[in-house]
């Protein structure tokens, strides 16, 4: 019996020895804990969507240790060029075991109506809208309903174009527009939704000015662009001298 408690002694001493002097790395000995079981957090949760890869910083911590990237684990991005969720794999290595994953999402930039102006056309408007960079389109909505409905679309396909003019509209009429961005992203046709509804109101038609010949009076409707440019709305009355 003090023969085994002696040699106990003896290998307990050489570790401690061994483990002083460097030749045994004494966190070999430590517990590996899993990765699951650690809070990993990202630098950025949310990212705007331009078509270069998005990688947000990886945290990996627990309530006693913070981890240290390469030495106790490593990091690989998935699906972090493209418009949707993209997912960070977190696998372990040193004092950490097993893998994880976290995700964070890239979002189309939405466009959004900067100005509303009237045309020389009392039937037409014009829709100034904001560039969203790297769409492939855009679609404005326009409706005389707030909820949108039987609603018409104009479609813009270059995306260097911020303004498209609605015809054919209404005098007097209020109606309600937004448009929304296009993006071609991994292949795939995707929308950033539509901007916030803007309204405005058509002019109403003005009895412009009568005025003589010498043998007829003339009253007329005049378009802001001249009578002849929307003859559709002149109006003429008559009388003989």
């Amino acid at each position: 019996m003090k023969l085994r408690s002696k040699n106990l002694i003896a290998v307990l001493t050489m570790l401690i020895l061994a483990a002083m002097f460097g030749c045994i790395n004494a966190n070999a000995y430590e517990i590996r804990r899993s990765v699951s079981e650690t809070d990993i957090t990202l630098s950025e949760n949310e990212f705007i969507y331009t078509g270069d890869m998005c990688m947000p910083e990886v945290t990996v911590s627990d309530t006693q240790t913070t981890y240290k990237l390469g030495m106790d684990y490593k990091v690989k991005y998935e699906s972090n060029t493209s418009i949707g969720t993209a997912t960070v794999y977190v696998t372990g290595m040193g004092r950490l075991m097993g893998c994880s994953t976290t995700s964070f999402e890239i979002k189309a930039p939405k466009s959004s109506i900067t100005s509303l102006e009237e045309t020389d056309n009392l039937t037409s408007y014009k829709i100034n809208y904001s560039q969203s960079e790297n769409c492939d389109s855009y679609v404005v909505e326009y409706s005389v309903n707030a909820d949108m409905s039987a609603s018409e679309r104009v479609r813009v396909t270059d995306s260097t174009v911020t303004s498209t003019t609605l015809t054919g509209l209404k005098t007097n009429t209020t109606y309600f527009v937004r448009v929304k961005s296009n993006y071609k992203s991994n292949g795939n046709n995707v929308s950033a939704g539509y901007s916030d509804t803007e309204s405005f109101t058509t002019p109403d038609l003005d009895i412009s000015q009568g005025w003589e010949t010498d043998t007829t009076n003339y009253f007329a409707y005049e378009s802001r662009g001249g009578i002849t440019q929307n003859p559709s709305y002149q109006y003429t009355w008559a009388t003989d001298n």
